[in-house]
């Protein structure tokens, strides 16, 4: 659904935000929500258990690309970029079990991030099974470089492919 905030404010007992969107009231725990009136949103309403209100939780403001929380990922992002090519990379902390930070400072490092190689890398690293997060990062970084290094023509010659 697509609609314009109307009002958002704090309910009576204070753990959600009643918000008005085309003269029909949601309820959320988003609380952004109270400075947003005036703007216009894309949201999937979901009924409650009892079935008498109906939630906002994944959001998208019109005119913006992806949801508010797609949104913090690209700002995350764009503030972290790599080094330029030549420079090394700066040293990257870890959990104390994590074997990811060789692989880390040993690959090259691209002059922009590949948003494309990133987002493929990103779904291939939730099919694997890892045992901390510094695994999911070495396979993550893996995954980044060797997108980065696919050639989708490359066995056009061989008959088994």
């Amino acid at each position: 659904m697509q609609g314009q905030i109307e009002s958002a404010s704090k309910s009576k007992s204070g753990k959600v935000v009643n918000v008005k969107i085309g003269g029909q009231f949601y309820i959320t725990k988003n609380w952004e929500f109270q400075n947003m009136v005036g703007q216009s949103i894309t949201f999937d309403p979901s009924p409650s258990k009892d079935g008498q209100t109906t939630w906002i939780n994944e959001y998208g403001v019109v005119g913006q690309s992806g949801t508010a929380s797609a949104q913090v990922f690209d700002q995350a992002h764009a503030q972290n970029q790599p080094p330029p090519m030549g420079q090394p990379a700066p040293p990257v902390q870890v959990g104390p079990n994590a074997t990811g930070a060789d692989v880390m400072t040993s690959a090259p490092q691209p002059s922009v991030v590949n948003r494309e190689a990133s987002i493929i890398a990103q779904a291939l690293t939730k099919a694997v099974t890892c045992a901390n997060a510094g695994e999911a990062w070495e396979c993550y970084v893996y995954l980044y470089y060797k997108v980065l290094e696919w050639n989708p023509g490359k066995f056009d010659d061989d008959p088994r492919y």
